[in-house]
């Protein structure tokens, strides 16, 4: 018997832009497993995009999302649901758009990598398995980033990024290996 489970990815932003039109669909790209397009659910306001993706054992492999979709406007970026990493290492505008990134029940996050999301400005990924060293960029800083929540996580020191960030205004690093029990 396999694995199997479910993530759903949500994309918000602030513009009434998005279309599921069947002739003329206008949306963030996301395939799973690659090269097979999943098609969302967009909200009535069509400011939300919704993708709900069924895994097994057999067919378990990196989630892609891709866009170059240049009218969305401050997007928050939550995945819900068990992945082990994050890679966003290109310069889409979909990903220069993303203000808030948030993993929710997940608990397997093991790779962070967002030099893409240039103008993030909050970041959680608590309550997964990240070192500092599976977080990038490291020796790039994230100009506008202001939360940082990674608490719950096996982290052995202050992620760089973090350290480089001069906008930082919160960093939780409670219940790390650094951190004893109160520390935010």
């Amino acid at each position: 018997a396999g694995t199997s489970g479910k993530v759903t990815i949500t994309i918000k932003n602030t513009e009434a832009v998005l279309k599921a039109d069947k002739d003329a669909p206008y949306y963030p790209l996301v395939y799973y497993p690659a090269g097979k397009s999943v098609v969302p659910t967009i909200s009535t306001d069509k400011k939300t995009a919704t993708y709900a993706i069924s895994y097994t054992a057999e067919n378990a492999g990196p989630i892609q999302i891709a866009g170059t979709i240049g009218d969305m406007k401050d997007i928050d970026l939550t995945i819900d649901g068990k992945v082990t990493g994050f890679d966003c290492t290109t310069s889409d505008n979909l990903f220069a758009a993303v203000k808030s990134l948030k993993f929710t029940n997940n608990g397997e996050l093991a790779s962070l990598k967002f030099k893409g999301l240039t103008n993030v400005v909050s970041v959680d990924a608590s309550n997964n398995k990240l070192k500092a060293t599976d977080i990038y960029p490291q020796e790039t800083p994230m100009s506008k980033l202001e939360s940082f929540n990674v608490s719950n996580n096996p982290l052995e020191s202050v992620p760089e990024v973090v350290i480089n960030s001069p906008s930082i205004k919160t960093l939780n690093l409670s219940k790390t290996e650094l951190s004893g029990d109160g520390l935010n």
